[in-house]
């Protein structure tokens, strides 16, 4: 049976100093870096009740990610700053956005979309 756990359900290890820390990843920020929080116990089981409340809260979506940015805002600066799509594909997802996706839902902040 494997020990290892599945994406996005957090790290648990044993600090040197003989606290145990877990961290989760609870979103990512604008710039496509991963937005990670850290926690620390006495015990393994009190971090590992600590990370299982975190990622209850993470599928609840009330775990702030500190995004209080609008969706229209994130999309603009995600394809201003996405390398990898062809110069086509950039001006057909600049034209979804600005004509279907920010006059309905564009003024959303992110933590409000489920």
């Amino acid at each position: 049976m494997s020990k290892k756990r599945g994406n996005g359900e957090g790290c648990i290890t044993q600090r040197k100093d003989g606290r145990w820390s877990a961290i989760i990843t609870v979103g990512y920020s604008t710039d496509g870096k991963r937005l990670r929080k850290t926690i620390y116990g006495k015990t393994k089981r009190e971090v590992t009740e600590q990370l299982s409340r975190l990622a209850n809260q993470k599928l609840d979506g009330s775990l702030s990610t500190a995004d209080q940015e609008r969706l229209g805002d994130y999309l603009t600066s995600w394809i201003a700053n996405d390398t990898r799509l062809r110069p086509t594909t950039r001006l057909r997802y600049e034209g979804i956005i600005r004509l279907h996706i920010n006059p309905r839902i564009g003024g959303l902040k992110i933590s409000a979309i489920r």
